[in-house]
């Protein structure tokens, strides 16, 4: 199947289309920075970046408008990637200008994948749900900044956009969808505590988010999980259960703990209440920049992917999504080609984040709005990651890396494209670098 490149100068105006979900921003100083993380020691904290204000509630009107913010504006840029000097432009708002569309991207092709019909008409998680859960977590989670690299925009030959979720509260955009998890729940049920298992980031979203709740977590984390992720979820009050590093064993430790304690499993992914919340991110971006040919998103059980895809095509129809895996752990690239879920075995990868198998409430919304999926080895990942350290002065798990990968591997075509990228998380061992 054949799909136009959405950078085409042939491509119809997007800027029009896009609904402006907040109206006029407020004008902002030359620069701003975002206050100290309070992560524990391993997480990431943002130190001096530049960061956009909270901005005005979500509301459910969404006209269309031809007002939209000027490009590059708005964002934190750095004017080099060597030096990382920090510049944040004021907003600067036009009305009734014709988007920039001069990119001449050539015509993609994408191998032919099957699909199953029954399965797509099950997608349960729509934009309202999204926008609900915005109004619902806006108190509770950050409104993370977004990245620009000149450097990064040169070497590549596209206007990237990295949308930081390293910078969210606990090191990860798991905390979107945790803490929608638990507001939805009425008293009764909150009040019996919340159960999951994790190996790190949803553990220590949960965490936290149970815990500003008032609230009790129980964790059931590997034996093998990443020493900072542990700390982490320890740290936010988890209670920590430890089994061996498989599956089955994390699977049986977990009904021992809810029949222990009675606690409410939270899934990690496969939770519409979770998806919902993981899409806030895809709304922000898009709110952020309204004008994107394309967003890239790590996969792993689709969580992420599936939310931040349902938000993108509400609001710009013709954005692509690609979302991007590692090659050790593909199970979601099968899955996608075969049309069917396909099990992930024995995954071996440096992204540790990614290593679980799509599940059967994330893959309908992964079938229905993703066009395509890619992979990367764990050499293009290492390097992504590298230089996101160094272009963007920012740290970031190898999870979080794998878009940007498929960038440099030439896996995606980005030529004269503007594109958003997730930065998924911000919790590496910073005594385990991968080089």
């Amino acid at each position: 199947t054949l799909f136009r490149s959405a950078c085409s100068s042939s491509s119809p105006p997007r800027a029009s289309r896009f609904t402006l979900l907040h109206g006029k921003p407020p004008a902002l100083p030359p620069t701003q920075s975002a206050g100290p993380s309070d992560a524990p020691a391993g997480g990431v904290g943002p130190g001096t970046a530049a960061a956009l204000p909270p901005p005005p509630p979500l509301h459910a009107a969404r006209e269309t408008s031809n007002a939209r913010i000027a490009p590059g504006n708005g964002h934190a840029c750095f004017d080099d990637g060597i030096r990382g000097n920090l510049t944040l432009d004021a907003y600067v708002w036009t009305e009734n200008q014709p988007p920039d569309d001069t990119g001449k991207g050539p015509v993609s092709s994408y191998p032919e994948r099957k699909k199953d019909h029954q399965a797509t008409q099950h997608a349960m998680v729509t934009y309202e749900d999204i926008e609900a859960a915005h109004s619902r977590i806006d108190a509770y989670v950050e409104w993370t900044p977004v990245f620009v690299s000149e450097s990064l925009n040169r070497l590549v030959g596209a206007e990237l956009f990295f949308k930081c979720e390293n910078l969210q509260k606990t090191g990860s955009f798991k905390f979107r969808g945790a803490t929608n998890a638990i507001r939805c729940m009425d008293e009764e049920t909150l009040a019996k505590g919340v159960a999951t298992h994790s190996s790190g980031n949803h553990a220590a979203a949960l965490a936290r988010a149970a815990r500003e709740a008032g609230t009790r977590c129980f964790l059931v984390m590997p034996t093998n999980a990443p020493k900072t992720k542990l700390a982490a979820a320890q740290y936010y009050g988890g209670e920590v259960y430890h089994c061996k590093p498989t599956l089955e064993a994390r699977e049986k430790a977990l009904q021992e703990v809810l029949a222990k304690t009675g606690a409410v499993f939270v899934a990690p992914y496969n939770n519409e209440d979770v998806i919902a919340g993981q899409g806030t991110c895809g709304l922000e971006m898009m709110n952020q920049n309204p004008a994107l040919d394309m967003v890239l998103t790590p996969i792993g059980g689709g969580g992420l992917t599936g939310g931040v895809s349902v938000a993108v095509k509400e609001l710009s129809p013709e954005t692509r999504i690609i979302a991007v895996e590692p090659a050790g752990a593909d199970d979601a690239f099968r899955s996608f080609k075969a049309g069917k879920i396909i099990p992930s075995e024995n995954p071996t990868t440096i992204a540790d984040g990614l290593l679980t198998s799509l599940g059967e409430k994330t893959f309908p919304l992964i079938q229905q709005h993703v066009n395509d999926i890619v992979t990367v080895n764990d050499d293009a990942i290492v390097e992504a990651m590298g230089l996101i350290f160094q272009r963007l002065k920012l740290v970031v798990e190898p999870s979080a890396a794998v878009p940007l990968a498929a960038v440099l591997a030439d896996k995606v075509d980005v030529d004269q494209c503007r594109v958003g990228i997730i930065l998924s998380g911000g919790n590496t061992d910073l005594d385990k670098l991968p080089w």
